[in-house]
């Protein structure tokens, strides 16, 4: 035990970068350090602040910068703090796997997290307009034209031009005028000389305790830079994510103004999560009624920013013809998957039951082709069958040509193969990856001109309606990260850490890759609008929705 403290002194000696004498008093004081319970130790400060409620004085949690491997308690009086000491320290937690509690007086609190203020172009300004502004705003919203739209949890309505939630983007039409309680506001915005353009859109949400909206970024092709956004009534927690990873969580108080710049704007998605509390400098906070006032401005031209991957414009520019990738598919598909290639094959094992189970049900000698292979991973089931795979990703043939697999490089677009020739056409997580519709299109044509009359073809492409508790879509044209750790594929980037903080110290690259996730029925729609197939079964499997066709 005597190791194990001093050495979780040490970690929080480290990321404080203060002497040992600096930081820990002999003596109590209100504040503890509660050591390896940070955000990687898979406990919920929800889980600390309802423990540590039933010892008295407790007052709340606080985080410290860049998601630490510990936390801090402040307590009412040193007393308090020093009577739960005496009670818990060096004691384990049965309902946390008998984790053990270590406690450490601080000779003060430490700073808290505010580090989203490096977010570039992220504003966020307390206290902007006064309570009677505030209640003057919202009795106009409630009784102004037009009426409101009621979603889920939460009812929206539009000034200037209307946001269509279903495609993602702005209808072209304008409607009705920004109303004239938005005049004031958008003056003294502008008067802040944060955003250059004046808005012409409105947005305003109401949401009912519990409701949150999806991370998102808004879209390039249809706003300009700056989005600027009122809180009214109550405060929120609004999520923002880097494409690598990073997250940082930003209150927003009411009557607060966040301007969304720049990186902000264009890189880092925004999201609220559907919850019914927040927690609020170490406090678990029921939410209220929340309104907010989104103001944007329509773009006239095509984006040309420089974040590509979050950059609708860019990734819709295609490259050639029908026949040719997209820019987006050579940047962001093929060339990722050649990168990751090794480490993406690790992870692909076992082939799914049912496309197994469909794969072993064929008749002896059936001829069989898939198209985006992989490393092979169907090419080993049922010896009865002939299977020939097929994939632009260089080294991902080669892993299968290792494997003792026939594979040929080509690309969906344009398959070197004779029309009729194959009685079964295998399409498993291939056709999301293109970012167009003539290209999903063009992709399905291609199986299907070289399966045989009567043969069958089976996709799988990723549904945009998830199972409970997995992760959620806010727009079907997304980057999906694949995280590979350097210290597994890079051993000599750095020395290993301390077990104590080897899972949080750990470094990993981040590639983006492109998806468009299918709702349910598009891929139907889709391959029912091809000459001559027939869909004979539509299902959803492992969070794809997939289809069999036969073609006649």
């Amino acid at each position: 035990m005597k190791h194990k403290l001093a050495r979780a002194m040490e970690v929080i000696a480290k990321h404080e970068e203060k002497e040992r004498n600096e930081l820990f008093s002999d003596l109590p004081s209100r504040y503890m350090f509660l050591a390896n319970f940070g955000p990687v130790s898979g406990i919920k400060q929800e889980q600390v602040i309802s423990f540590f409620q039933k010892q008295d004085g407790f007052e709340r949690v606080i985080t410290p910068r860049n998601n630490r491997p510990y936390l801090v308690l402040q307590f009412s009086t040193p007393e308090t703090a020093s009577s739960c000491h005496a009670k818990l320290h060096t004691t384990t937690v049965d309902e946390w796997s008998d984790k053990v509690i270590l406690l450490f007086y601080a000779k003060s609190a430490p700073a808290q997290d505010e580090s989203y203020k490096s977010i570039p172009g992220l504003i966020l300004i307390p206290d902007f307009i006064t309570p009677e502004q505030e209640l003057h705003i919202y009795q106009q919203i409630q009784s102004s034209e037009p009426s409101f739209e009621l979603l889920n949890l939460r009812s929206v309505k539009h000034w200037g031009y209307k946001f269509n939630y279903h495609t993602n983007h702005v209808d072209p039409g304008k409607i009705e005028q920004l109303p004239p309680f938005s005049d004031e506001i958008i003056e003294s915005v502008m008067q802040l000389g944060k955003v250059e353009s004046r808005p012409d859109q409105l947005t305003v949400n109401v949401y009912e305790p519990g409701a949150g909206i999806p991370s998102h970024v808004e879209t390039h092709s249809d706003f300009e830079d700056g989005v600027i956004s009122l809180s009214l009534l109550s405060q929120t927690v609004m999520n923002f994510k880097h494409p690598d990873g990073e997250s940082f969580e930003v209150l927003l108080p009411p009557r607060s103004l966040l301007i969304m710049t720049k990186e902000a704007r264009f890189l880092w998605s925004h999201g609220i999560p559907a919850r019914k509390t927040d927690l609020i400098d170490g406090a678990l906070v029921e939410r209220k009624k929340r309104v907010s006032l989104t103001f944007r401005k329509v773009r006239a031209s095509p984006c040309n920013c420089p974040y590509h991957a979050q950059c609708d414009s860019w990734l819709s520019t295609p490259v050639g013809t029908k026949e040719h990738n997209t820019k987006i598919e050579d940047k962001f598909v093929k060339e990722i998957y050649d990168t990751i290639a090794p480490h993406f094959s690790d992870t692909r094992h076992k082939p799914w039951p049912k496309i197994n189970t469909f794969l072993e049900g064929l008749p002896a000698g059936s001829l069989v082709c898939d198209v985006g292979s992989g490393n092979g991973k169907y090419l080993g089931t049922n010896p009865n069958i002939v299977k020939i795979g097929n994939d632009q990703s260089l080294k991902l043939i080669e892993i299968a040509r290792e494997r003792g697999f026939e594979v040929n490089a080509c690309n969906n677009l344009y398959i070197p193969y004779r029309s009729s020739l194959f009685d079964v056409v295998l399409s498993i997580a291939v056709v999301h990856h293109f970012s167009t519709v003539d290209h999903r299109i063009q992709a399905l044509k291609e199986l299907t001109r070289i399966l045989r009359p009567g043969g069958k073809l089976l996709v799988y492409v990723w549904a945009m309606e998830q199972e409970a508790g997995k992760r959620k879509f806010g727009q079907q044209d997304i980057m999906v990260p694949w995280h590979m750790e350097k210290l597994k594929y890079d051993p000599n980037e750095h020395a290993q850490e301390e077990k104590e903080v080897e899972k949080h110290e750990k470094k990993f690259m981040v590639y983006q890759r492109y998806y468009h996730v299918f709702r349910k029925g598009e891929l139907k729609e889709l391959v029912e609008g091809l000459p001559g197939m027939v869909v004979e079964e539509e299902g959803f499997d492992h969070a794809n929705w997939t289809v069999i066709a036969r073609k006649c």
